[in-house]
């Protein structure tokens, strides 16, 4: 079997990379739609859905995943740690029922529509800002708005600059 990697050029894989982030981020779309209409009807009303990541140094994850209703947070989620009880944060003043409250951090649907935010995420980050993750890195915020089916990012890039002057003179 040939190695064809070698056979395109650095654009070309770039471009082949973005196009198949674009194409995973539309099924992505309509599958998160389907798990909000889902738990909308079980009783789990939210309008917005904020995550943020950040990287540098050649790694970069999303770190929390935060759930609003009418702009008072139902819970949040640090997704380093999947499914343990830990990784979620529920304000005192969450509109969460009390069933919710007890198992948000391991209800099916709400893990999936996790994961598939996560993907969606990671996707339009490819696709728009390939290489956050690298150098200095960079970090920022997808706000997933339910009511216009529409999403906002706020991505910030981290550079340093260094200018270096040499000289040489008769003195």
């Amino acid at each position: 079997m040939e190695n064809n990697a070698v056979d395109i050029s650095f654009e070309d894989r770039m471009k082949e990379i973005k196009e198949k982030a674009k194409q995973r981020r539309i099924v992505t779309k309509d599958k998160i739609l389907q798990l909000f209409t889902t738990l909308k009807f079980n009783s789990l009303a939210f309008d917005k859905v904020e995550v943020k990541y950040a990287g540098s140094g050649d790694s970069g994850a999303i770190e929390d995943i935060n759930f609003y209703n009418e702009d008072k947070m139902l819970f949040s989620k640090f997704v380093g740690y999947a499914h343990e009880e830990q990784s979620v944060n529920i304000p005192k003043d969450s509109a969460l029922t009390d069933a919710l409250k007890k198992d948000i951090h391991h209800n099916p649907t709400v893990c999936k529509l996790i994961g598939h935010i996560e993907d969606i995420t990671y996707d339009m980050l490819e696709e728009r800002h390939g290489g956050w993750e690298i150098n200095d890195g960079q970090e920022g915020e997808f706000t997933f708005t339910f009511e216009n089916d529409s999403i906002q990012i706020n991505h910030d890039y981290t550079v340093f600059h260094y200018e270096s002057h040499q000289y040489e003179e008769k003195f």
